[in-house]
């Protein structure tokens, strides 16, 4: 038993571990919706210098850097850019992976100072740090599998590992009190927000409660000052130019956008100044908005004066200036029944964290309540239990409060007493080293299974590709008439919103949408007045219609 608390065990766990990721990015079925393309379109403006349009209140820059980056260092073409884009993901998880460690080493050392302030002599102790190593290891593995998969070209796995990275400075500010651990904390925060605009009232958050983990007002001022002007200096030029576009003081729209859309129910994507029955329970006056061409089929367009592959969705906060969202209690308390819905099933869903500290209790662990009050990590637990309130108040899903989870378990481990017996360190060792390995061999077998269906349904031994989206792009960009830079328009939800990669593959921009809701693509399509439809889009340039009827993408 001896061997597994070994360092060649822990270094054998952990090389597994980042096999596993890499295997899990390469072998993940492909996903994609609407955000993956805003993402890689604002890449490629990064690319271009096209400052004033990669400014954007909805989407933030960080993730889409960091995409343009890995892509110009792969030498990547739009059709190899979802391979780099897991690469760049499999990346950021490894550096989770060590976020979560600074923050357990932090946690530890916390621990360690309010143990010894309190000079308590028990029957109990802590799990070892090795032990607690590999813990944190397996429950971030589960995350990253689950919840934050690098085959999601989405920036959540990188403001994961941000914020968790500010929390653990978070906690060596409670047990050190150092300045160099505030400005750690603003830096981290900073660069979060860089990556989404949830950070900003996080950081806020933090502020008030660092003279609680600093011990006193006068303790946390000097710290908090450095704090604030470290995030002034990442975050502050991209708050002064998004405030400048806006024309008022902003840190971004995707909260009171969110608010109207999943709380008052406004449309998101079909909103027009006559109807404003797509308001939902939202207010205000739509500042700009498409025009509607035709009304039977509803056939909207949106220009060409913006960017993007889909230049509805390319910059939300444009297309919604204007919504106000209102609160209705009503609403409020649905969406909050929803919210609560979702976390029963996260854990429900998740057993292994309640056997985990199930098998923990029946081994003898137990907590002490002094250390979650508010001298100890308490502060700790409310700023994540804050960050949990956001989204439980808006939209509620797996990747949006993972981090605050797993940082929660990373700390209830942490602070989590187990009795003084000679043999229990080892039977701790085996059980860390037992759950990490069952959730690796899970991920193992799973990935082998992606592979195997990969291979046989779409032809490739690899996630990052499409059958069906690929050859409808290549076709698309093969037709006579059709070159890059050109417009094309979109019927269905699928084709217009669900799957629309067609569209950046071919380099074709969909400036006009016919509009299906929720009917199929194809009644819509049989009861129009085609010739009426298609000359009324040639007449703006349009150079074709794409849909999804069922089997295939149809140019």
């Amino acid at each position: 038993m001896e061997f597994f608390s070994s360092r060649i065990a822990r270094r054998t766990l952990f090389v597994l571990v980042g096999l596993c990721v890499a295997l899990e990015a390469w072998a993940a079925p492909y996903a994609m919706n609407a955000d993956v393309i805003s993402y890689f379109d604002l890449a490629d403006l990064i690319q271009k210098h096209q400052w004033h349009w990669v400014v954007n209140a909805y989407w933030h820059p960080g993730y889409p850097a960091l995409l343009f980056l890995t892509r110009a260092v792969m030498g990547s073409t739009v059709w190899t850019e979802l391979q780099a884009a897991r690469v760049l993901n499999a990346i950021i998880a490894g550096l989770l992976f060590l976020a979560v460690k600074f923050a357990l080493n932090a946690a530890v050392e916390l621990r360690t100072s309010l143990w010894s302030k309190r000079g308590e002599n028990s029957g109990f102790e802590a799990i070892p740090r090795e032990t607690l190593g590999i813990f944190a290891a397996a429950v971030t593995f589960l995350l990253v599998a689950r919840d934050l998969n690098p085959s999601a070209t989405l920036p959540d796995a990188l403001l994961a590992t941000l914020l968790v990275c500010g929390t653990g400075f978070l906690l060596r500010v409670a047990a050190q009190n150092k300045l160099w651990s505030y400005a750690g904390f603003g830096l981290a925060f900073g660069a979060a927000f860089l990556v989404k605009s949830v950070s900003f009232p996080l950081f806020l958050v933090s502020l008030v409660l660092l003279p609680f983990l600093a011990g006193s007002v006068k303790k946390a001022a000097k710290g908090g000052i450095l704090a604030v002007l470290v995030f002034a200096a990442v975050a502050g030029p991209y708050i002064g130019a998004l405030s400048h576009q806006k024309g008022r003081f902003t840190t971004g729209d995707s909260g009171s956008l969110n608010y109207a859309w999943y709380v008052d129910h406004a449309d998101r994507f079909e909103q027009q100044k006559n109807d404003p029955s797509r308001y939902g329970l939202a207010k205000g006056e739509l500042k700009h908005t498409s025009t509607e061409i035709l009304t039977n089929p509803p056939v909207y367009d949106y220009g060409t004066a913006r960017p993007g592959t889909s230049l509805q969705w390319f910059d939300p906060s444009y297309w919604n200036d204007g919504l106000k969202p209102r609160f209705n209690l009503q609403a409020q308390l649905a969406r909050c029944r929803a919210s609560a819905l979702i976390v029963i099933q996260y854990f429900a869903l998740r057993p292994q964290y309640l056997l985990l500290f199930l098998f923990l209790a029946l081994l003898g662990a137990r907590w002490n309540l002094k250390d979650f009050g508010p001298k100890g990590v308490g502060p700790v637990l409310l700023l994540l239990l804050a960050q949990l309130g956001m989204y439980f108040l808006v939209l509620t899903e797996p990747r949006y409060i993972g981090s605050a989870m797993l940082l929660a378990l990373v700390i209830l481990l942490v602070f989590l007493r187990v009795p003084k017996r000679d043999s229990m360190h080892s039977v701790l060792a085996v059980s860390a080293a037992l759950f990490l390995g069952m959730l690796l061999c899970g991920s193992f077998t799973e990935s082998l299974q992606h592979l195997k269906r990969e291979n046989s349904v779409e032809g490739r031994r690899m996630g990052a590709y499409k059958r069906s989206t690929f050859t409808a792009a290549e076709a698309l960009s093969k037709a006579d008439g059709i070159h890059p830079g050109d417009s094309v328009a979109c019927l269905g939800e699928y084709a217009c919103r669900g799957d629309l990669y067609w569209a950046r593959l071919a380099q074709v921009r969909i400036r006009t949408e016919i509009f299906a809701d929720l009917n199929p693509p194809l009644s819509v399509w049989e009861k129009a007045d085609k010739d009426q439809v298609k000359t009324t889009l040639q007449g703006l340039g349009v150079k074709a219609i794409v849909a999804d009827f069922g089997a295939n993408v149809t140019p």
